[in-house]
């Protein structure tokens, strides 16, 4: 699983999805608790309006060392685009602090990606 460290002394922690060459899509961002099966966090968007696809992570921020951001996302392979590309960032203080990714190519319509980052708090 990928990791993100971060500073426990550092602004917010952001997660943000972005749907890559397939612009349509609809997406789930799960903040699961450390060594639980508690959702902490969920934020429920999609890549067809304006809104931003960026979520501020619960404060402060040493309650989230070892929390899992899980993002479930669903793409739209739109003719004649047959690639995709789902990235989940997770940053903090303006700089990319980890993140996980999945790209192909599919020509079957729809694609599900699950992307999963644990987060560290041992940065300083």
């Amino acid at each position: 699983m990928k990791t993100a460290t971060f500073n426990p002394n550092g602004g917010p922690i952001i997660a943000e999805v972005t749907p890559g060459s397939a612009a349509v899509g609809s997406y789930t961002i799960l903040l699961w608790e450390a060594n639980a099966n508690l959702v902490v966090m969920r934020r429920d968007g999609n890549f067809i309006n304006t809104a931003d696809d960026a979520y501020t992570l619960p404060e402060p921020n040493e309650h989230n060392d070892g929390r899992i951001v899980e993002c479930i996302a669903t793409v739209v392979i739109t003719p004649p685009v047959d690639t995709y590309n789902v990235d989940l960032v997770i940053r903090q203080d303006g700089n990319e602090i980890g993140g996980d990714s999945a790209s192909g190519s599919d020509a079957s319509g729809t694609v599900t990606v699950d992307l999963f980052v644990q987060l560290n708090g041992g940065g300083a």
